[in-house]
This record gives structure tokens, sequence and C-alpha cells, in this order.
């Protein structure tokens, strides 16, 4: 900008002055246009990652954390209005240009050279100060978070936060930070299934290490006697067996094991819970077992007069500490590979 400033006074000629700044304005106008539509793009993708990081410290009851996930989002919420408000501004005077007969453009995009340029430096400015938010957030925000790995060195028996807790403990702590098996509820056209990934666990491994499945499913009881509101009573029941005789694998002799748990059709209804866990030997030669438990509690199946509308995708499961204590502690199945079909992947 102190480029053509210094070019423009330069000029002895009109004509001279006249086109730099048409050029200044056109390439102010339509350049600014893509960057502040960018920056906006940008500012809404760091929103929506910096408002889950604000979800988890909240949840996590850390109150360093959520104020500089606050931060972080005022940041983003500057960022965000500004370069709306210049996409706006902008794409106003460009319309108005553009408008204009061709033989008056050069004259239009210079008379719109100093607004255009007044735009931009605000929100530089006014973009500046959002971005200073977003890295002071971001910066106390990685200061303050700890990851599972660095919170069970924290806690464990050489941290500095040592939690006392038992071997068997302690392993199960460690796996859940750096082998962590995960759960997504999977429908596609053809079928609806949980996709277990164990990652401390190669598939031909899987009888040595002793997997194990506990399963309780939510049933229809009987009617309620409540004549005003008749409904249907749900329980639970165990049925660890038969979830695990479903069961089917879906990857190769040396790869992570994944396996599936294929949901019945006739199953697939509003009043249809699972609780389940599935453990494993954390090592052969130790008799440690790592469990990790998962609540499916929405089968992402839409109601609407009458007619059921499944959303198809991908959605992932997020662990609990435990199942229910309303839940009868029956011994977990242990499955054998030969009583597992195989997933048509």
């Amino acid at each position: 900008m102190t480029f053509f400033q210094a070019h423009i006074q330069e000029m002895e000629s009109v004509a001279g002055k006249l086109n730099t700044m048409s050029r200044l304005g056109k390439w102010v106008g339509i350049a600014g246009l893509g960057a502040y539509g960018f920056g906006a793009v940008s500012a809404l993708i760091d929103l929506g990652k910096h408002a889950q990081q604000w979800g988890e410290a909240l949840a996590s009851g850390n109150h360093k954390a959520l104020a500089a996930t606050a931060m972080q989002l005022t940041g983003d919420g500057v960022l965000l209005g500004t370069n709306v408000w210049a996409v706006r501004h902008t794409s106003k005077i460009v319309q108005q240009v553009m408008i204009t007969p061709s033989t008056l453009r050069a004259l239009a995009w210079a008379e719109a050279s100093l607004n255009l340029l007044s735009i931009a430096a605000r929100a530089n400015l006014v973009g500046l100060i959002g971005t200073a938010l977003q890295l002071l957030g971001e910066g106390l925000y990685n200061y303050l978070h700890r990851d599972e790995l660095q919170k069970w060195l924290e806690a464990c028996v050489w941290g500095t936060g040592n939690l006392n807790r038992s071997l068997q403990d302690d392993w199960s702590a460690l796996a859940r930070a750096v082998q962590q098996p995960t759960c997504e509820l999977i429908r596609d056209p053809k079928k609806t299934y949980l996709r277990f990934v164990l990652p401390g666990i190669r598939t031909r491994e899987l009888d040595s290490r002793q997997l194990q499945l506990q399963v309780y499913q939510r049933q229809p009881g009987e009617t309620t006697t409540n004549p005003r509101h008749p409904r249907l009573a749900s329980t639970w029941h165990e049925r660890s067996a038969a979830w695990a005789a479903m069961g089917q694998v879906a990857s190769q002799e040396d790869e992570v094991l994944i396996f599936h748990l294929p949901i019945p059709e006739g199953l697939q209804n509003s009043e249809f819970r699972l609780a389940l866990c599935i453990g494993y030997q954390l090592e052969a030669e130790r008799d440690l077992i790592h469990r990790t438990c998962y609540m499916l509690q929405d089968l992402r199946i839409f109601t609407s007069h009458g007619y059921h509308s499944p959303l198809s995708g991908t959605f992932k499961l997020k662990a609990v500490d435990a199942l229910p204590k309303t839940l009868s502690t029956g011994e977990p199945w242990l499955i054998q590979r030969d009583e597992m079909g195989r997933a048509d992947v």
C-alpha cells in the first residue's frame, strides 16, 4: 500500500495517477474478497475445533483450560465477524463497480480504491487483535491441558501425583492412554453394526489374549398398570453369549484386531439399548485384564408421523468408566476365534 501511494505521488500526469489507482482498487477488491472469504472459512473451522475443546474442558472440570478455550473462542469470533463484515462491504463496492459501463469502469475502480483500502486496513487491524487472542488462548491451553499419557505419568508410582494404585489399575490406566479400543456404530445400505478396533491385539493373538465380551440388552417388558399412561416397561438382560456368537472378524492375521457385531434389523427401534464391556489380557504372560465399557443409547433413527428414517454414516461411541451399577455383575463371555464368522469387507 505504501509503495502504491509513493508511486501515485510521483506520477506527473492525471492519467497515470488514475491508471495506478484503478489497478490498486481492482487488485484490493478482487484479492480482498478471496482473502476475506478464506479467513472466514478458516475462523469457522477453528471455532468448531475450539468449541469441542471447550466442551471437553467443561466436562473435565478444568477451569483454567476452560478460560483458555474461551479466549480462543473469542478470537475465533472476532476473526469470523471481521472477515464476514469485510466480505459484505467489499462485495457491495465490487458489485457497484461491475455494473458500471465498461468505458467508465476504470474510473469507478479508481474512485472505489480508497474505500476498499479503508476496509482492508480496518479488517487487518481488528484481525490482528483476534489472532493475538487465538494464539494466547492456544498457548495457555497447550500449557494447561494434559493428554491421557501425561495424566498417567503424573498419577503413576513415579509421578508427582502418585495415586497409589494397584498394579492392575495402573496397567489398565496405561492401556487406556496408549491402546484404548475404539467403538463405532456404522450404518451402510447393507447392514448396521458395531465396529471395534483393538490396537493392543493382533488378529492371530485373539485366543491367546483371552478376549472377553460382556453385553446387557434393554428389552421391553410387561405393560405398566397405569391406565392413564400405559407403556411397556423396559428391563435389562444379560446377553453376552448371544452377541458374542454374532461376532465377525474383519482384519487380517498380522493386522490390529478389528471385529464387528451386526445389529439385527428386527432390534432396531427406539427402545433398543446396549451396555457392553470388552476386555483382553494386556500381555499373554500376565493375568491383567484391561476392560473398556460403552453405552449404545441411540441408533440414529429419526421417527416422524409413524415413519422411521435410519441415518447412514459412522458414529463414534465414547467410552464410559463403568457399566451402570443397576446391572447384575455376571461373568464375561470368553470369545474363541473358531466361534466367530468372517466379516464381508
